[in-house]
C-alpha cells in the first residue's frame, strides 16, 4: 500500500506514514569441496541469524526469535581426517549503547586417516568489545579482545613438531585497535 498522507494547512506541515515490514537478513551456506587424498570430501554448512533475539528466545516467542539486531553464527564442516565447529554472537547494543560486545567458540580436529601417525585438534575461545569514543571525533571507537587457545598434538611421525611441540600448548591473545569510521549510512534497511 501507498504511505498515509495528513496535510495541515494551518502549520503548513504534511506528515507521511509509511506501512513496512521487515525482511529477512538471515543466510544458510551449504557447501562441499575436495581436500585432495588426505582430506578428502569436505561438507560445511553455515547459518547465519543477523537479526537474532535473545531475550525474545529467552520468552519463547517463536522457534526463530528475532528483533534485537543481535548476530548468531553457527558452522560446522566435516571431512574424513577434517572437522570444525564454531559459534559465535555480538550483541550491537549492550547496555542499550552502540557498543558492541561479542565472543566466538571454535574447536578443530585434524588426523590421519589412513594409520593415525598424527592428530591436532584445537580450541578456541575470544571475546570482544567496543566503544565510541568523543575524542578527537565521534567517528572514532576503539576494540578489545581477549582470546584462548589450546592445542593438544599427537605426532608419532613428526608431521607437526616443526611448529607445534607434542602435547598441549596454550596460547592467550590480547588486542587492542583504535579505528575512524565516518561512513553516512552503515546500516542497510
Amino acid at each position: 500500500s501507498g504511505p498515509g498522507v495528513d496535510i495541515d494547512d494551518e502549520s503548513k506541515t504534511v506528515d507521511l506514514t509509511y506501512t513496512l515490514a521487515e525482511q529477512s537478513s538471515d543466510q544458510l551456506e551449504l557447501s562441499g569441496a575436495w581436500g585432495g587424498s588426505s582430506l578428502g570430501l569436505i561438507l560445511s554448512a553455515r547459518v547465519a541469524f543477523n537479526n537474532f533475539s535473545i531475550q525474545n528466545l529467552v520468552q519463547g516467542k517463536g522457534p526463530l526469535p528475532a528483533g534485537d539486531g543481535q548476530q548468531l553464527a553457527l558452522t560446522a564442516q566435516r571431512g574424513a581426517s577434517y572437522q570444525n565447529y564454531s559459534l559465535s554472537f555480538t550483541e550491537p547494543w549492550f547496555r542499550g549503547r552502540p557498543t558492541p560486545l561479542g565472543f566466538s567458540l571454535g574447536y578443530s580436529d585434524y588426523r590421519d586417516r589412513f594409520n593415525n601417525s598424527y592428530r591436532l585438534r584445537i580450541g578456541s575461545a575470544r571475546t570482544f568489545y567496543q566503544q565510541r569514543l568523543k575524542w578527537p571525533d565521534d567517528y572514532f571507537s576503539t576494540r578489545t579482545s581477549v582470546g584462548y587457545r589450546v592445542y593438544d598434538v599427537t605426532d608419532v611421525d613428526g608431521r607437526f613438531t616443526q611448529s607445534l611441540p607434542e602435547g598441549v600448548s596454550q596460547e592467550v591473545t590480547l588486542g587492542q585497535s583504535l579505528s575512524r569510521n565516518a561512513l553516512d549510512n552503515p546500516l542497510f534497511p
